[in-house]
C-alpha cells in the first residue's frame, strides 16, 4: 500500500478523533441537560390553557389594573406575603396572601421593581377578602361620612395600578408553577432554572378620553331591564297610565380584581334572583296585581359598582323622556325598596332570617316608615319561616352604598329603604370579590327576602278589593333553586331548560356577571340581538316579560308567532321567547323594556348594530348632572388587548454563567473543527508536491 494511502487514513482517524473531542468539550461546558433525552423534557414549555388576567380599566382621571408587553424572569415561591425578595423575579402566590402582598407593593418602591409579575394559586380560599374599597362610591352616598367602613375587609385594590402582570391560574397549571418555583428553590437558584415569560399587553393608556379619541378602548357598559305590574296601557293618556309607581331596585352585575372571574352572587346576583323571584309570585297572582292602585316597576339595574352607572343613566332618559322610559315619570314615582345583599340573613341549619330596613331619615329626605311598617307586616304574615325585618342600626351614617342614591339624589323627598342582611356594616366577607360564589349563600335566605318583599308591596299597591296574595313557599323556593343553577352555576348554567327556552341553542354556557364592554347598540333599544344585549341580559327580560303577563289572564293577546321586524305584537305587548335567525316569539302583555346602561359622558353617534367604532365623548348631560350635584362622571372604559392574550409559558433556561460557557465551547469546538477538516489536508497536498518534485 503506498505511503500516501497510509497518510490518508491518518488524516481520517485524526478527524474523527478530533470531533469526538470537540463534542465531548461542548458536553462538559453545556451539560447533560441539552444531550440526554430524559433531561429534554424539562425544556417543554408549559403553556397555560385557561388562565385569567388582572386587566387595564380607565376612568375619566386615568388607568387602573395592569398591563405589561411582555416579561420573562424566573420563578420564586412566596410562602409568605412579607418574604424578602433580593433578585428580580415572577412571584407565584397562593390566594390566601395576595391581597397583603399587592399591599406591600404598593407602599414599597424597591419591592415594586423586583417584581416582574404575579401567578396567583386559587386553591386556598381565605377567611375574608374584598378588593372593593371600605365606603364603596363614597362619593355617591346622600351624606358626607367618607371614612365610615361598609366594608371592613375592603383594600381598594380593584381601583388601583400595577405595573406588572398579575395571572390568575386555573387548576391544572398552577401545581405546575408551584412545582417549577420549588424545583429553583431547592437548587438554590443557580443552575437550570424555571422562568416564567408572560404577555398581558393592553392597548390604551392615559385615560378614558384619549383612548375613545384613539379608538384603543370599548365603553364599560349594557342594558338594565324594567317592567310593569300591572302592565302599562296600549295608549299613553289612558287614565291607568298615571297609577302611582314603587318601584323595585337590584343590581345586576358586580366586580373583582379578576374582572372575568367575578361571580358577585350576595353582593349583586342574590339581588337579582330575589328580585324575579318576586315577579314569579307576583305573576302567580293574576287576579290581585289586576286590581292594583299603584303600579310596581321591578328594575334591574347594570353597571352599579361604576359610579351607579345604570341607575344613573336610567334617571338621565327619563329626564329626556326617552323612549326606553315611557311611562316612568319621576313626578309619579312615590316609594322605593332596594334589595340590597340579603343571602346570608340565615343562622346556619335554622330556617330563621333577620334582615334590616336601611333609610335616610326626615326631613331632609323622604319618610319612609310606611315601606318599613309594610315590611315588617309582610313579615309577620309569613309563617312558612321566621323572618323579621327591624330598622338598621342607629349608627349608621345613612344607607349603605345603594342604587337609591341616585334617586335621593335627584328627588331627595322620595321615600326609601335598602333592605338587607347586616344591620350595620356588610356581614359578606368577599364582597366584590371572585370568592362571592354560590357557595357564599343560603337560597332559603334569598326565598325568605322574595316571599316578604312580595307581600310588602302587594299591601302598598293594593286597592279596594285586592284580595290576598297566595303564597306557595314551596314554589318559592323551587325558583330561587332554579335561577341559582342558571345564573350563579357553571352546570347546567343557561343551558339550563329556561336558558335554552329564552336564548336558543347557541347561548352562552355561563352567564357573564362583570359587566364588560359595550361595543354599539342598536337602532331600537328593544331589539333583543345578541353580542348587543348579553345572554344575562336577555334572560332577565324574558324571565320579566313571561312572569308578568300572567298577571292579567284574562286579557292576553293571542299567541301568535311573533319576531322583531316582520310579524311584530300589537301595542301592550311584547314578543317572548324570541330568538333572531333562530325561532319566532309569541306575543304576551306585559310591559318590559331595555334602557341603555353606559357614562352619561358618551354617546354612540348614529349607532346602528355595526361593527364600525361609533363613540364619542359628549357634554350633553352636564347641566343636568350639575344640577342635581352628582360627582364628577368617571367614564369607565376598558382597555383593548390582542387576541390570545394574556399568556404565560413556563421553561427551563440554562443560567448566563452556563449559557456563555457553551458559547465559548461552540466556538472552540468550530475553530478547531475546521483545523481538523483543513490542517491534516494542506499538510497532505505539501507532502504531495515534495513527492511530485
Amino acid at each position: 500500500m503506498p505511503a500516501r494511502h497510509h497518510f490518508a487514513m491518518i488524516i481520517v482517524a485524526f478527524r474523527a478523533a478530533f470531533l469526538m473531542l470537540c463534542c465531548n468539550a461542548v458536553y462538559a461546558a453545556a451539560g447533560p441537560a441539552v444531550l440526554h433525552q430524559s433531561d429534554m423534557q424539562r425544556l417543554i414549555r408549559v403553556q397555560a390553557s385557561e388562565m385569567l388576567g388582572c386587566t387595564r380599566l380607565l376612568n375619566a382621571d386615568g388607568q387602573v389594573g395592569c398591563s405589561v408587553d411582555k416579561t420573562e424572569a424566573v420563578l420564586l415561591a412566596l410562602d409568605t406575603p412579607d418574604q424578602p425578595l433580593s433578585n428580580a423575579a415572577t412571584v407565584v402566590l397562593s390566594a390566601l396572601h395576595l391581597n397583603a402582598f399587592l399591599l406591600n407593593t404598593k407602599s414599597n418602591a424597591t419591592l415594586q421593581q423586583l417584581i416582574i409579575g404575579i401567578l396567583v394559586d386559587p386553591t386556598d380560599i381565605p377567611q375574608q377578602d374584598s378588593p372593593a374599597a371600605k365606603f364603596p362610591l363614597a362619593a355617591y352616598a346622600p351624606y358626607s361620612q367618607p371614612s365610615f367602613a361598609w366594608n371592613p375587609p375592603g383594600t381598594g385594590l380593584a381601583l388601583e395600578e400595577f405595573t406588572f402582570p398579575i395571572l390568575l391560574l386555573d387548576n391544572k397549571t398552577a401545581p405546575q408553577a408551584a412545582d417549577k418555583a420549588a424545583y429553583n428553590a431547592q437548587h438554590g437558584y443557580k443552575g437550570a432554572l424555571h422562568n416564567a415569560h408572560l404577555e398581558a399587553l393592553m392597548s390604551a393608556s392615559g385615560n378614558a378620553s384619549t383612548c375613545i379619541k384613539q379608538q384603543t378602548c370599548q365603553p364599560l357598559g349594557g342594558h338594565s331591564i324594567w317592567a310593569a305590574a300591572p302592565p302599562l296601557p296600549p295608549t299613553a293618556n289612558s287614565s291607568s297610565s298615571q297609577l302611582p309607581i314603587i318601584m323595585l331596585l337590584a343590581p345586576v352585575d358586580s366586580d373583582s380584581l379578576f374582572r372575568s372571574a367575578t361571580v358577585g352572587a350576595d353582593s349583586a346576583m342574590g339581588s337579582l334572583i330575589t328580585l324575579l323571584a318576586v315577579a314569579d309570585i307576583l305573576g302567580n297572582n293574576t287576579a290581585a296585581v289586576a286590581t292594583y292602585s299603584k303600579r310596581l316597576v321591578l328594575t334591574a339595574l347594570m353597571g352599579e359598582p361604576w359610579g351607579f352607572m345604570g341607575s344613573k343613566r336610567l334617571l338621565w332618559e327619563m329626564h329626556n323622556d326617552a323612549d326606553t322610559t315611557t311611562g316612568l315619570n319621576l313626578d309619579v314615582i312615590e316609594q322605593v325598596l332596594e334589595i340590597g345583599q340579603v343571602g346570608r340573613a340565615g343562622l346556619p341549619d335554622e330556617q330563621q332570617f333577620s334582615f334590616y330596613a336601611h333609610s335616610q331619615q326626615a326631613p331632609a329626605f323622604g319618610d319612609p316608615t310606611t315601606l318599613l311598617e309594610a315590611l315588617q307586616q309582610a313579615s309577620q304574615q309569613t309563617t312558612e319561616v321566621k323572618v323579621d325585618v327591624q330598622p338598621a342600626a342607629a349608627s349608621n351614617p345613612g344607607i349603605p352604598p345603594s342604587s337609591l342614591s341616585s334617586f335621593l339624589r335627584v328627588k331627595p323627598s322620595l321615600p326609601g329603604v335598602v333592605l338587607a342582611e347586616h344591620q350595620g356594616p356588610f356581614t359578606n366577607p368577599f364582597y366584590q370579590s371572585r370568592f362571592d360564589t354560590v357557595d357564599n349563600i343560603q337560597s332559603a335566605s334569598l326565598a325568605a327576602a322574595a316571599v316578604v318583599l312580595a307581600r310588602a308591596l302587594h299591601g302598598l299597591a293594593a286597592g279596594r278589593g285586592t284580595p290576598q296574595l297566595k303564597v306557595d313557599g314551596v314554589a318559592v323556593q323551587a325558583t330561587v333553586t332554579q335561577l341559582i343553577d342558571c345564573l350563579l352555576r357553571d352546570t347546567p348554567g343557561l343551558q339550563c331548560l329556561m336558558g335554552q327556552r329564552f336564548l336558543g341553542s347557541q347561548n352562552a354556557d355561563t352567564a357573564e356577571h362583570y359587566i364588560s364592554v359595550l361595543r354599539t347598540l342598536t337602532k331600537d333599544s328593544q331589539e333583543p340581538l345578541a353580542g348587543v344585549k348579553s345572554s344575562l341580559e336577555l334572560f332577565i327580560w324574558n324571565f320579566l316579560a313571561l312572569s308578568l303577563s300572567h298577571a292579567l289572564a284574562s286579557d292576553t293577546v293571542a299567541e301568535a308567532a311573533c319576531d322583531f321586524s316582520k310579524n311584530q305584537c300589537r301595542a301592550g305587548a311584547v314578543c317572548a321567547e324570541y330568538v333572531p335567525g333562530q325561532e319566532s316569539g309569541h306575543c304576551v302583555k306585559a310591559t318590559v323594556k331595555f334602557v341603555p346602561a353606559y357614562s352619561t359622558r358618551m354617546e354612540c353617534k348614529d349607532c346602528d348594530a355595526s361593527n364600525s367604532f361609533q363613540w364619542q365623548e359628549s357634554r350633553a348631560a352636564a347641566g343636568w348632572e350639575q344640577l342635581h350635584g352628582w360627582p364628577p362622571d368617571p367614564m369607565w372604559t376598558e382597555s383593548n388587548w390582542p387576541p390570545g392574550q394574556p399568556s404565560l409559558q413556563i421553561f427551563q433556561k440554562e443560567s448566563k454563567a452556563a449559557a456563555t460557557a457553551a458559547l465559548a465551547a461552540g466556538v472552540i469546538a468550530a475553530l478547531g473543527s475546521l483545523c481538523a477538516l483543513l490542517g491534516p489536508q494542506m499538510m497532505y497536498n505539501y507532502l504531495q508536491q515534495g513527492t511530485m518534485s
